[in-house]
């Protein structure tokens, strides 16, 4: 490859921060919000939100092995 067209393809911020960063920020906020407001006395919201954790936990990781 050329260098010239080696050194354009370079790209700095965001294109350089790593999926799992993101995936951990996008997933990070919303979570920690919630963990914040989220009403304690509520045993069945805990089972909700619990299981839909795991799904998006599990699903993310089926995610990362199927693509590589």
């Amino acid at each position: 490859m050329d260098a010239e067209v080696w050194a354009k393809s370079k790209r700095g911020f965001p294109f350089n921060v790593p999926l799992k960063v993101i995936v951990l920020i996008s997933l990070g906020i919303p979570i920690g919000m919630s963990a914040v407001f989220f009403d304690l006395s509520n045993t069945y919201l805990w089972k909700v939100y619990l299981f839909t954790l795991a799904i998006s936990a599990a699903a993310y990781v089926v995610t990362d092995k199927a693509i590589e």
